[in-house]
């Protein structure tokens, strides 16, 4: 998370809507995307409810604002798939969006593209050309595979229809005020825009919070870009969306402030006909100390999935696509892994280099001040005052705040020597020396590292891998 990292409205009105008008043009050759597996995080959300108005003050500048230089808490969009690994576990697969061109295209959609290719056949009872895979019947076993990625018809019903396989869905997240409870104020954070927020008590009584990731570009920019076309920077009004529920409309987003200051509220009514809280609509900017209001790293929360953790858990469609099609992608996969973690152990180097510079330097002033001393008269001696030292190591309070301890096998849990935390949470591990030599892989959910081959349970986040 980033503090205080809200730009000022600098960003002109003529600047959003010039933004407004490429998503507008862009929306009208979108398609639409598949459903996805909900993710959770120690994070706050705002969900959306079917027929239900949210009123919410959306934050941060959308990408492809020219001239502007992205801050790590405005708006991200990514696209984002629901597979299975290759040990049949669910897995959120994060991906960049598209490059403008496809020789320039992340590995996963070029697998998809060569296995997807496509043709235009006409139909002759129609008269009109039909899209049709051309390696569907060719090799189905690979077709399925990518277009579905380990769904099974007989096992998984509704999700193997809905299943996109590595096609994916464009999302797109925020960070928000939610003008529908006081949590914001009272903890002068934003939440997270949502698609759908799912609480769930777990067997062991604990209460988890299950979101998805954003809500899907498809239907939402668009409507929000009507919004920006007419009345400029989102910042300075609340907005209301509404879930639809429709494919083709699936979300309704409309100027809440404007709608109240023209006393037209009788617009925003819910789809049960209760009203939507007008008393909690905000007309006019955001206030100095909304301004203020810490916000998510979004940058950081949903970055793509590592080619290190693509290559632990999805390799076989890359080899089957290989062995099916000749081509060679599982060795560019395997490469890209190891440069990305030749890439993280020079960073991490670095990092320790930095540190072990404070360390010394706080050690030479240690050493400095202790020789000032031996010159200076001795001060008379006072009874020490008896003080308890902070925990070192792994104690049962920082064992508490690892969702996935009960989860651990015991060498895993052995390998854990150290638990960092900070404001509360849990930043990162330290492991013993025995997984010193090991590649780190970042937990797709929490983001904190865990050894390649520790386990296949997040320690921080408790989510199964």
């Amino acid at each position: 998370m980033e503090e205080n990292s809200t730009p000022e409205v600098v960003l002109s009105d003529d600047a959003f809507k010039a933004y407004a008008k490429n998503v507008k043009e862009k929306e009208s050759q979108r398609g639409q995307g598949g459903n996805f597996a909900a993710d959770f995080e120690d994070i706050q959300y705002c969900g959306m409810e079917k027929g239900v108005n949210k009123i919410v003050r959306l934050l941060g500048a959308p990408m492809g604002i020219q001239g502007y230089s992205p801050k790590p808490t405005d708006p991200v969009e990514l696209v984002v798939c629901d597979v299975k690994d290759d040990e049949g576990k669910r897995m959120v697969l994060k991906l960049p969006l598209r490059a403008d061109q496809a020789a320039n295209d992340h590995i996963v959609y070029r697998l998809y593209d060569k296995v997807c290719e496509v043709t235009w056949i006409k139909n002759n009872s129609t008269g009109k050309r039909e899209k049709v895979f051309i390696n569907k019947d060719k090799y189905p076993d690979l077709f399925e595979a990518v277009t579905k990625t380990g769904f099974k018809q007989d096992k998984d019903g509704k999700s193997y229809s809905y299943a996109s396989g590595l096609k994916g869905q464009q999302v797109v997240v925020y960070n928000l005020i939610d003008r529908s409870d006081d949590w914001c104020k009272e903890n002068k954070h934003t939440k997270v825009l949502s698609k759908q927020v799912d609480i769930v008590t777990q067997d062991d009584g604990s209460v988890r919070t299950f979101a998805k990731i954003g809500v899907p570009s498809f239907g939402f920019t668009g409507k929000l870009a009507d919004q920006i076309s007419k009345y400029g920077n989102y910042e300075n009004f609340d907005v209301a969306i509404k879930k639809i529920g429709e494919q083709t409309n699936p979300y309704e987003v409309r100027n809440a402030s404007k709608l109240k200051s023209a006393d037209l509220l009788d617009e925003l009514l819910n789809d049960d006909g209760s009203d939507l809280g007008a008393d909690r609509i905000v007309i006019g900017p955001l206030t100095e100390e909304e301004k203020k209001y810490e916000r998510y790293d979004l940058k950081k929360l949903y970055q793509p999935t590592s080619y290190q953790s693509i290559r632990k858990r999805l390799s076989s469609v890359f080899k089957l696509c290989d062995a099916t099609m000749g081509t060679k992608l599982y060795d560019e996969l395997d490469r890209l892994a190891n440069d990305e973690r030749a890439k993280y152990d020079a960073m991490n180097a670095e990092k320790k280099d930095q540190e072990t510079t404070e360390r010394e330097k706080v050690e030479s002033e240690f050493i400095s001040s202790e020789v000032k001393k031996e010159d200076a008269p001795a001060p008379k001696r006072q009874a020490p005052e008896k003080r308890v030292g902070p925990a070192v190591g792994l104690s049962q309070e920082k064992i508490a705040l690892l969702k996935g301890w009960s989860k651990l096998p015991d060498k895993d849990r052995a390998g854990i020597a150290d638990v960092v935390v900070k404001d509360g949470k849990v930043v990162s591990l330290v492991f013993t020396d025995s997984f010193k030599d090991e590649s780190m892989l970042e937990c797709v959910q929490c983001v904190v590292q865990s050894p390649e081959s520790f386990t296949t349970v997040c320690p921080v986040c408790g989510i199964d891998f």
